[in-house]
């Protein structure tokens, strides 16, 4: 899967968990003050990438995330064969 595939992807999780529509979002929005994810939404989100994608993101990997930059680059980085 490319870079803009699981861009896209990742910001229709987002839109299932938050119902904000996908031409709202931007990679720059931070997911708790933007997106409002709380740490439950946060796990929530892990596991929906998780499903999507058959990837595992452990907590510790996601404490410096931030943004939907940062979670799309770590799906990234988890996905190259």
């Amino acid at each position: 899967m490319d870079a803009a595939e699981l861009e896209k992807t990742i910001f229709q999780i987002l839109h299932e968990l938050t119902s904000i529509p996908t031409s709202e979002l931007s990679l720059e929005d931070n997911l708790r003050t933007d997106v409002n994810l709380d740490s439950v939404s946060s796990l929530e989100l892990l596991g929906m990438i998780d499903e999507e994608f058959g990837i595992e993101i452990d907590l510790y990997e996601v404490r410096d995330v931030k943004t939907i930059r940062d979670i799309v680059e770590l799906a990234h980085t988890k996905t190259l064969p």
